[in-house]
């Protein structure tokens, strides 16, 4: 169970595929009573996601081009 709150912020250079005129950053948070999911927030957005399938999702999509 989480008890800290863990905050990151990852910046984001293209939006809609074009570049991010704008400093802007996705967030991504700690769930607050459950491990094994993270928070993404994108504006006032906040979106629940197992964290595991994020890793996976993301692993994939990095290997998509080789």
């Amino acid at each position: 169970m989480s008890r800290i709150k863990i905050h990151q912020e990852i910046k984001v250079y293209e939006i809609d595929g074009e570049d991010a005129l704008l400093d802007c950053a996705l967030g991504v948070d700690a769930h607050w009573n459950n491990d094994e999911m993270v928070v993404l927030v994108v504006e006032e957005h906040s979106f629940t996601v197992v964290g595991d399938n994020l890793k996976v999702a993301i692993d994939n999509a990095m290997n998509s081009g080789k």
